[in-house]
């Protein structure tokens, strides 16, 4: 179970220094994120399981290729620029580059998760197309890939043009978000998110 804890934060030069200013951070979490590497113009899948209003901890098989500095995108939050303090051969620990304003916005989601309340909608939508339109293939269950475009997305699923045509039911993963086959049309497919990516999405743990 994720696990909050209270403290004091670390200096940070992005904001007036506030030695008594009260943190809060999430242990032992499971949220998807993804690493924009500017060094190699490369995107990369991974695991945040670490976090506070300062930084995170995250865990991936690329840590040890990612450089100094990484873009991070956490589903159910925000973009952060971060500086690389750490990497080990499958983990890294990153320090966000922040307004006080943004760590005090991401310290109100982190107790808002803590207490079991929901992500809003607009952010989980944010969340479902980012990892989309940064996706140009979906995965079938036999292995084949097969590329497609984006036409519409919504909460509960998205149309995609693709000449692929999985059975009606089939499940298709498309970067970390998985949905289900419901119908196929001239262009493309119809597909609706399944429990387990809303789940992946709208929860830490």
């Amino acid at each position: 179970m994720p696990k909050i804890v209270d403290g004091t934060a670390s200096e940070d030069r992005a904001a007036p220094a506030d030695e008594n200013r009260p943190v809060c951070q999430l242990e032992n979490i499971s949220l998807v994120a993804k690493a924009y590497v500017p060094a190699t113009d490369t995107e990369i899948d991974c695991i945040v399981t670490s976090l506070s209003p300062d930084g995170a901890n995250l865990s991936t098989a690329l840590a040890s290729s990612i450089g100094s500095e990484i873009a991070l995108y956490i589903a159910g939050f925000d973009r952060f620029s971060t500086s690389v303090l750490w990497t080990s051969q499958d983990a890294l620990k990153v320090r966000f580059n922040c307004s006080r304003a943004k760590r005090e916005r991401t310290a109100e989601k982190i107790r808002n998760l803590a207490e079991g309340r929901p992500i809003a909608d607009a952010t989980l939508h944010r969340a479902q197309q980012t990892a989309l339109h940064s996706t140009r293939h979906f995965k079938r269950k036999n292995g084949e890939s097969a590329k497609f475009d984006v036409i519409d997305i919504a909460l509960s699923g998205a149309s995609l043009r693709t000449w692929c045509r999985p059975a009606i039911g089939e499940i298709v993963t498309i970067g970390t978000i998985e949905g289900r086959v419901t119908r196929h049309f001239d262009d493309g497919i119809a597909v609706e998110f399944t429990k387990h990516t809303a789940s992946k999405l709208n929860s830490v743990g």
